[in-house]
């Protein structure tokens, strides 16, 4: 162990694992929390994918409802065709105002069917479709003039590589590693600590000289290397925080 200290490869080495078990660490935190947040250890893999699956919808709905209201109805076909999803859409009298040419088939089969409540408004000469809850919580006779029920069905084939099919793949993963993510996580923390001490051990020591030898690092003043490290930090934290914090399906409700 001694003799490892002075030697760079070992210190090369000892960074590099260093990184991936932090990677590893954060990441097996990160599907915990995930698989907690959508209740994996509480409900069903059906249930799990519906949540999944709803999320995802939810946007790509109102996308649909403006592509048709904007009068580009082949555009909205040609989204349907070339993703997992098929797509019909009423209005507020329960006409069919559009369907996408895969509805029949992937909804007659389909376990995942959703029915969403969105409000169309025009807003200073642009139309937008704004959602304001799941249609199961709207009672029909409600819905008066701008009111639109969007439904969509998952084709669960997943002919195509789209968002939907990475996400089939990634709630079977999150479903199949709900516990042994929490072993992964063990072992990735034991192997962080074991390496951080053995980086401590090695610092200030090169192979061919006695006692500890000043790094390169070592003329920066201690507060200035403080503070670019913690701006670093914060910018790396702001950053994630910002993209995990970007909900595209969050709910309006009215």
């Amino acid at each position: 162990m001694k003799k490892l200290t002075y030697k760079m490869w070992a210190k090369v080495l000892a960074y590099f694992l260093l990184a991936i078990t932090t990677a590893g660490l954060l990441i097996s935190a990160a599907g915990i929390g995930f698989a907690w947040e959508m209740d994996a250890y509480t409900g069903t893999l059906p249930e799990l994918k519906d949540n999944a699956f709803f999320n995802a919808v939810l946007n790509k709905g109102n996308d649909q409802l403006e592509r048709v209201i904007w009068g580009v109805a082949d555009n909205a076909q040609y989204v349907s065709v070339h993703s997992c999803l098929a797509w019909r859409i009423t209005d507020h009298t329960g006409t069919e105002v559009w369907r996408s040419l895969n509805w029949d088939d992937v909804s007659a089969r389909s376990d995942y069917v959703y029915d969403m409540g969105y409000h169309h408004v025009e807003e200073n000469g642009y139309n937008h479709a704004d959602y304001y809850m799941r249609f199961y919580d709207l009672d029909p006779d409600q819905m008066e003039q701008g009111d639109y029920v969007v439904s969509a069905a998952v084709d669960t084939n997943f002919p195509r590589t789209d968002e939907l099919y990475w996400l089939n793949k990634g709630t079977d993963a999150l479903w199949t590693m709900r516990y042994s993510v929490y072993a992964i996580c063990a072992l990735c923390l034991a192997g962080c600590i074991a390496l951080f001490v053995f980086i401590l051990c090695a610092a200030g020591h090169r192979e061919g000289r006695e006692g500890i030898v000043p790094g390169y690092l070592n003329p920066i003043p201690f507060d200035v290397f403080t503070a670019v490290v913690v701006f670093l930090i914060a910018a790396a934290i702001a950053v994630m925080g910002e993209n995990f914090n970007y909900m595209p399906f969050t709910l309006v409700f009215e």
